[in-house]
């Protein structure tokens, strides 16, 4: 019973969907009082392994929004041309001159590279900005 439960959560745990993640990170976002707003060129258009790219990238990205972006008081989530750019205000002087990579950011990109993708981050003024680029060698391990 403890190896089935065990094999359920790491399989859960493997098993991501965008969908769900955008649904999540919204509501999440929200509920802190950030205005968070989606612009959606073509998340349908997206094949299975672009979209668990996107789903572990959206993930850490609303995560970080919380943990490290207190005074945030909006956030874009942009998908266009096999790339989802998230960008949020509130970044604030704890950041301040860091690249904003910790051990999650630095995770994530190694998760997206095996994926086939590419992470990139930026910070400039009081904006962090997260964009994967889900490219066409996707679903190649």
């Amino acid at each position: 019973s403890s190896l089935r439960k065990t094999r359920a959560i790491v399989q859960g745990y493997r098993n991501i969907s965008l969908e769900a993640e955008l649904e999540d990170a919204l509501m999440v976002l929200r509920a802190r009082g950030i205005l968070a707003e989606v612009e959606d060129e073509g998340t349908v258009d997206l094949d299975e392994h672009s979209a668990e790219m996107a789903a572990w990238a959206l993930r850490e990205g609303a995560t970080n929004i919380i943990r490290h972006a207190p005074q945030a008081t909006e956030c874009s989530i942009i998908f266009v041309d096999n790339r989802m750019v998230i960008s949020n205000d509130g970044v604030g002087a704890k950041a301040g001159g860091t690249t904003g990579e910790g051990t999650g950011i630095l995770g994530l990109r190694e998760r997206v590279a095996s994926l086939g993708g590419e992470l990139f981050t930026e910070i400039k003024g009081d904006r962090f900005t997260l964009t994967c680029e889900m490219t066409a060698t996707a679903g190649r391990r």
